[in-house]
């Protein structure tokens, strides 16, 4: 019995090629040789038991997901068979939407106004990568490395205090939460920006020459 096949897609239609040949014959035949034995694959279970009207390769699936049934036979005498069956599913792939920059006016929460780092809320970036996409559909995670967002390890918390003063490139994947193998990535950067302090300055007391409460200053 071979492993189903979910397989993603990137213009997110429904509908893939698949090669049974390269993707599935090897698990259906186990140790067994593919010389003394022949394997065909089927849209029922009817056709798999009768060997009419096998799939002919690259297969492009008809529904979604699609169950295939495939039947081996002997090499030299077709009647000596075995039938068994997977299914095919094919999943859409998201897109990551390009992010613009977050900047952020240092707040001072963490004792200074000057060290260009600060709690920062990432979720204010993941209407932008989702854009029209569904979240229910699909799960956004940030993480400090292109490498940790092409694996989907070491997501970040949404509150995060930036490790890089002033400016961090943050990277993103999005993930379709049935198939987490269909993702996208992009990045943006996180800005933070000093924040002056308005020191208060002494009042101005200034002498009317005419006396009619008028100067320039």
């Amino acid at each position: 019995t071979p492993s189903n096949i979910n397989a993603c897609d990137d213009d997110n239609n429904g509908v893939l090629d698949f090669d049974f040949d390269i993707l599935v014959s090897p698990s259906v035949l186990g140790s067994q040789s593919a010389a003394d034995f022949e394997v065909l694959y089927f849209s029922s279970q009817a056709d798999a038991d009768s060997g009419n009207s096998p799939i002919s390769m690259p297969f492009t699936n008809t529904t979604n997901p699609q169950q295939i049934f495939v039947r081996i036979q002997n090499a030299l005498n077709a009647d000596c068979f075995d039938t068994t069956s997977f299914t095919v599913k094919v999943f859409d792939t998201p897109v990551a939407n390009t992010v613009a920059d977050l900047p952020f006016c240092d707040d001072g929460l963490d004792g200074s106004l000057t060290n260009g780092q600060m709690e920062v809320d990432l979720s204010a970036a993941t209407p932008a990568v989702l854009g029209s996409q569904s979240a229910t559909d699909f799960a956004v995670s940030y993480h400090t490395s292109q490498a940790n967002a092409d694996a989907g390890t070491g997501a970040l918390p949404l509150t995060y205090y930036n490790a890089s003063p002033f400016a961090q490139t943050i990277f993103v994947r999005i993930e379709n939460v049935l198939n987490v193998n269909c993702f996208d990535t992009t990045s943006f950067t996180i800005e933070v920006f000093l924040t002056p302090t308005a020191n208060t300055p002494s009042n101005i007391n200034a002498c009317d020459d005419d006396n009619n409460g008028v100067l320039d200053f």
